[in-house]
């Protein structure tokens, strides 16, 4: 919604205080006198929030009409059936506000000037998608239909505008590939496989293949073991993976892989499972293997650490009162008060202590937590 009021040029803010009642924060105030909040609630009127929530609206109601502000509702079953926006733009109209949409060239500098971050999100998931249609060597025609025939209204129609956006950067990339007559991974792979299985003399002779991390194995890789296989009948296939470190699923991995290795791979199986880790011990050993294993696709292990040693295991959740909502900031901040707590600050200030996080800009956001200074990053 933000991002609809900025390309129509439209001022607003985020949950700034009523003037009348300075505990209600309406979501969006447009222009300083127009208030706009979502309500939770079906075609029917109803919600799954219960009557307590249906009162607040109802007192939301009451309270502009007695101020004689503009209040404007969106109902959340128009975000469904995509029909919110015209909604609201006939809204605003209505209260003398002229709704006009930039023009591509002026959305495009509000992007790149506000929204850096997410733009280059935007291009790491066209990545990611990239990387799976091209190992998966799916037609694009294929995908389209998939979206199409999705039941939910909402998602279908996400997926087929998003899918508008990435056909056009995929067909960029590979005009680019063509131009300057190169090859991306997955297009030696593609190409290795063809070759394979058209050419009479290729690939025959291997008496043994070895794969390793083969949890990360997408399917295009699987299709060139399989046609090497083929070609050599007596060959031995030996593989080394771990499902519980599959994490490559963006690029095609599929854990179904390693549970019907043998099935896939037309051989069969004998397997040997490793049950001991160095890394760490209980509690912390047990309280992962409990989780992972809630996956049923997850082969079951009895993992076990023979040391005597102890890794103990604090879990800090967020809670509903902190200032900073959706942050993990003030969960940080009190796990190291409790650090400070169990140990003194001046032992506590000898050691060192390790974040561990899937993205540098986390590390940046808990560097702003009150007291704590971070000493710099790094990539594992």
């Amino acid at each position: 919604m933000c991002n609809w009021f900025t390309i129509h040029g439209i001022e607003f803010e985020f949950r700034a205080p009523f003037p009348s009642a300075e505990k209600y924060k309406p979501l969006f105030t447009i222009c300083g006198n127009i208030f706009v909040d979502v309500l939770e609630v079906s075609k029917n009127g109803k919600s799954f929030l219960g009557r307590e929530y249906l009162r607040d609206a109802k007192w939301r109601r009451h309270l502009h009409e007695k101020c004689g502000t503009k209040y404007i509702e969106l109902p959340t079953w128009r975000f469904g059936d995509l029909s919110v926006y015209d909604f609201l733009a006939e809204k605003l109209k209505a209260f003398g506000l002229p709704v006009r949409r930039l023009n591509e060239l002026e959305i495009t500098a509000l992007i790149v000037e506000q929204n850096a971050e997410e733009l280059m999100s935007c291009f790491d998931f066209l990545h990611a998608f990239l990387s799976l249609h091209k190992n998966s060597e799916l037609k694009l025609s294929t995908i389209r239909h998939e979206f199409e025939t999705s039941k939910e209204s909402y998602l279908r129609e996400r997926s087929l505008k998003f899918l508008r956006i990435y056909t056009s950067y995929y067909l960029a990339y590979q005009e680019h590939l063509d131009d300057v007559r190169g090859y991306d991974f997955a297009d030696m792979i593609n190409i290795a496989t063809r070759n394979v299985n058209e050419l009479a003399g290729c690939a025959k002779g291997y008496r043994y293949i070895l794969l390793d991390e083969v949890q990360d194995l997408s399917r295009n890789r699987q299709e060139l073991v399989l046609a090497i296989l083929k070609k050599n009948p007596d060959c031995k296939l030996f593989a080394v993976g771990d499902d519980w470190q599959s994490i490559y699923r963006f690029t095609g991995s599929n854990l179904a892989l390693i549970r019907n290795f043998d099935k896939v791979f037309q051989r069969p199986v004998r397997r040997s499972l490793i049950e001991s880790t160095h890394r760490f011990a209980n509690p912390t050993l047990k309280i992962s293997g409990e989780f992972v294993q809630k996956n049923p696709l997850q082969a079951h292990k009895k993992v076990r650490n023979h040391a005597k040693t102890q890794t103990p295991i604090k879990i800090v959740f967020n809670e509903p009162n902190d200032k900073v909502r959706n942050s993990d900031v003030p969960a940080f901040e009190r796990a190291i008060e409790s650090l400070i707590s169990e140990l003194g600050f001046a032992q506590l200030k000898q050691k060192r202590l390790q974040i561990i996080s899937r993205y540098n800009h986390d590390i940046a956001r808990l560097g702003s937590a009150s007291n704590i200074k971070i000493n710099g990053t790094q990539v594992v």
